[in-house]
């Protein structure tokens, strides 16, 4: 059984993605970064189950509000 819960985290910034990995390093989460939300969006279309998705509000293609 697989334990680790999924986050997807977007935030066009890199600066913020590489925030926050280092913030769940060693915890129980396996992470998916994307840089670009209409990346995100297709991921999330595809079926992929996460336990939790964490987005920025201001993105250049997209924003946080839309892509929910």
């Amino acid at each position: 059984m697989n334990d680790h819960k999924k986050i997807l985290v977007i935030d066009d910034e890199k600066f913020s993605l590489t925030t926050v990995q280092a913030c769940l390093r060693g915890e129980n989460y396996e992470l998916t970064l994307c840089l670009d939300p209409l990346e995100a969006y297709s991921k999330f279309k595809k079926a992929e189950h996460y336990d939790v998705i964490i987005t920025d509000i201001n993105m250049n293609s997209i924003n946080g509000f839309d892509l929910r």
